[in-house]
C-alpha cells in the first residue's frame, strides 16, 4: 500500500505487479455520505428501504450474483448519473484523478461513468453469497496483449480477507502475449469478445490473490490482470464504488458517447447535481466544456427528454403500442436526443 503522495513508487509497484493499493485518496466524511447515498438515493438503492446498520433490511434489494449496482438497478425508473452527488465528487477527485494520471502517464484523461458494489455478508444470511471464482479480463488478449488500459476502484468499506472485494493475479500484465499465443485454440471461441474469463482448467486459476485495503483507498490494476470480486464470508458489507480513467486519444469515441449523455441530461434533467457541483478539474475529465461549445440544447429537447421518460414508463407497464408513439414523438423533436438514445 502507498500514500497518494508516493507517485514514482505507485508508478514503479504498478508496472512490476500491475496494480496498486493508494491510501487516504477520499477522507471518512466522503466514505460515509457515498455509502449514504448508495443506500438512500432513488436512482441507486433508495427505494428498497435500505439500512446499512441493519442487514435485515437487505433482503429487500436485487443484487445479482457479481455483486454491482447500477443506475436504476436495471430497470427504467428514468433516473440519471447526473442526479448523484457523491459519486461526482469522487469522479473529480484531485486525488483519484492524479492517481490515474500518473499511472497513465498522461494529464489528458477522460471518466468512464462507472456503477458500484455491494456485497452483503453471509454470515448475516448464506443466500447473499455471490459467484465463487470468475477470473477474466475486460480486453480480448489476442486483439490487446499489450499494455492499454486500466481499471479502479475506490473502497469505501475495509477489503479483508473474509469481506469479498477485488482479487487478481499479479504480474500476469507482463506475459499476457505469451498466454494468448499459448491458448489459440481457445481464441476461436473468444476471438471477438471483449471480455474474456479463464478457462476453468488454466493455472491461472489457482495463483489468485486477494488485495486488501483499509476504506478510502483507491485500488487501479493493469487490464491485462485476470480479475474478479470474491465472496463475502463474514460478518460486514463489502461496499466500493468503480472508478476508471483512459487516455484521451483517436479511440475514444465510445466513451465521448457516454459523457455526452451525462452532459444532455445535465442540462434537461430535473434536480441533477451534476452542473451544480462540478469544478474545472470535473469538466476536463468529462469533456463537458467542449459539449457546451459543440450543443445548444434547447426546451424542444427538453420536451423530447420528458417523451423518452413517458415511453420507458409505457414500456415498464407493458403499453408497448404507447410506448413507440412516445419514443417516435421525441427522436421528432431532438435530433441531439435522437443520436444519443434512439
Amino acid at each position: 500500500m502507498f500514500h497518494y503522495s508516493e507517485l514514482d513508487k505507485i508508478k514503479e509497484y504498478f508496472q512490476e505487479h500491475g496494480y496498486a493499493v493508494i491510501t487516504d485518496v477520499i477522507t471518512p466524511d466522503d466514505v460515509k455520505n457515498t455509502i449514504d447515498e448508495i443506500c438512500h438515493h432513488p436512482a441507486l438503492l433508495g427505494d428498497c428501504n435500505v439500512d446499512i446498520n441493519k442487514p435485515e433490511s437487505w433482503n429487500n434489494v436485487y443484487i445479482g450474483d457479481r455483486g454491482f449496482v447500477d443506475i436504476n438497478q436495471g430497470e427504467s425508473q428514468n433516473h440519471s448519473q447526473v442526479e448523484l452527488e457523491w459519486f461526482w465528487r469522487n469522479r473529480q477527485n484531485p486525488n483519484v484523478v492524479k492517481s490515474f494520471q500518473n499511472i497513465l502517464d498522461n494529464e489528458d484523461i477522460l471518466l468512464h461513468v462507472d456503477k458500484a458494489s455491494v456485497i452483503r455478508p453471509t454470515k448475516v444470511n448464506p443466500e447473499w453469497k455471490t459467484v465463487e471464482s470468475w477470473l477474466h479480463w475486460d480486453k480480448n488478449p489476442w486483439k490487446y496483449p499489450e499494455f492499454n488500459k486500466v481499471q479502479g476502484l475506490l473502497t469505501l468499506t475495509d477489503h479483508t480477507e473474509d469481506s469479498g472485494g477485488f482479487c487478481c493475479v499479479p504480474g500476469v500484465h507482463k506475459k499476457l502475449a505469451e498466454w494468448a499465443n499459448n491458448n489459440l485454440e481457445y481464441q476461436k471461441e473468444k476471438e471477438y469478445e471483449p471480455i474474456v474469463t479463464v478457462p476453468k482448467d488454466d493455472i491461472i486459476q489457482q495463483q489468485s490473490k486477494k488485495i486488501l485495503a483499509p476504506a478510502g483507498s483507491l485500488i487501479i490494476w493493469d487490464s491485462g490482470l485476470p480479475h474478479c470480486n470474491y465472496p463475502n464470508t463474514g460478518y460486514n458489507f463489502r461496499i466500493a464504488q468503480y472508478i476508471t480513467f483512459e487516455v484521451r486519444d483517436d479511440n475514444s469515441d465510445r466513451i465521448y458517447d457516454n459523457l455526452k449523455t451525462n452532459f444532455f441530461e445535465a442540462k434537461v434533467f430535473k434536480n441533477q447535481k451534476f452542473t451544480q457541483i462540478i469544478t474545472p478539474l470535473g469538466r476536463q475529465i468529462t469533456n463537458f466544456d467542449e459539449f457546451e461549445k459543440l450543443y445548444n440544447v434547447t426546451e424542444k429537447d427538453v420536451e423530447a427528454w420528458k417523451e423518452l421518460n413517458k415511453a420507458t414508463d409505457c414500456e415498464k407497464a407493458g403499453k408497448h403500442q404507447e410506448a413507440i408513439l412516445h419514443y417516435t414523438k421525441a427522436g421528432k423533436l431532438s435530433e441531439l436526443l435522437n443520436e444519443i438514445y434512439l
